[in-house]
């Protein structure tokens, strides 16, 4: 279960570009102007709807949270947003701490999805082109979306739900292996038409899974919108 920072900042500022407010092997990056670009999103500074003073977002992205320690803290402006990491200062009963990217700052013309998880699900589709998901992932017929609803500081998000495991062959010294790649992770997100809040969680170590209940069970959901929910509302509190 363990992922690479790099590549869940890269990736979270992408989602959060484009579908409005990171992730095992399952994150390649994909950069926010590209997304951008690719959703039709203008990304010119003009046209931003302007929610946060730049140097109040830079401190914002330096927030200390109680249970989290600040692996990552922000350190520029990309688009208007700021990306910083965390990770839980406890692991779980299976030695899982949670790492979370948090992605926070203005949202672009036609960029903030409304909040509700009827509309985060029609765009399922879209979804998947913008996390620039692994082909082994988006051909998955047995990969796991699931949308819902959650209230924080008296503010309504969207729980985003991602499960995948495969198991596929691979030509290693002349002996052929199975390998596994899996992608699990939570979010949950905020806009308010101005600023947006993404918070994504995924595991980092215990033991690697063979299948898609030793997943579940090494980063139990509830213990991941726990994370995230903790997360979001010390930034929402500042919103």
């Amino acid at each position: 279960m363990t992922t690479s920072l790099g590549t869940l900042a890269s990736l979270t500022v992408a989602i959060a570009l484009a579908v409005g407010c990171s992730p095992d092997c399952a994150a390649s990056s994909s950069t926010g102007t590209t997304t951008a670009a690719r959703t039709g999103a203008a990304t010119s500074e003009p046209g931003r709807a302007r929610g946060f003073d730049e140097s109040a977002l830079l401190e914002l992205g330096k927030l200390a949270v109680p249970g989290f320690e600040l692996v990552a803290p922000a350190k520029q402006t990309v688009m208007g947003t700021v990306t910083a990491v965390y990770r839980s200062v406890t692991e779980n009963a299976a030695g899982v701490r949670a790492g979370a990217t948090v992605v926070v700052g203005d949202c672009l013309p036609g960029a903030c999805r409304k909040m509700d998880k009827a509309a985060w699900r029609s765009a399922r589709s879209e979804l998947y082109e913008q996390l620039t998901m692994p082909r082994i992932h988006a051909d998955n017929p047995n990969v796991e979306w699931d949308f819902d609803e959650t209230i924080v500081e008296g503010k309504k998000a969207v729980v985003v739900y991602v499960l995948s495991l495969v198991k596929a062959p691979r030509e290693r010294d002349d002996a052929l292996r199975a390998s596994t790649a899996s992608m699990h992770s939570l979010s949950v997100n905020y806009n308010d038409g101005q600023k947006q809040l993404r918070v994504g969680v995924y595991g980092q170590g215990g033991t690697s899974a063979a299948s898609v209940e030793e997943l579940r069970q090494l980063f139990p959901r509830e213990e991941m919108l726990g994370a995230a929910r903790a997360l979001a509302g010390a930034f929402l509190k500042r919103f």
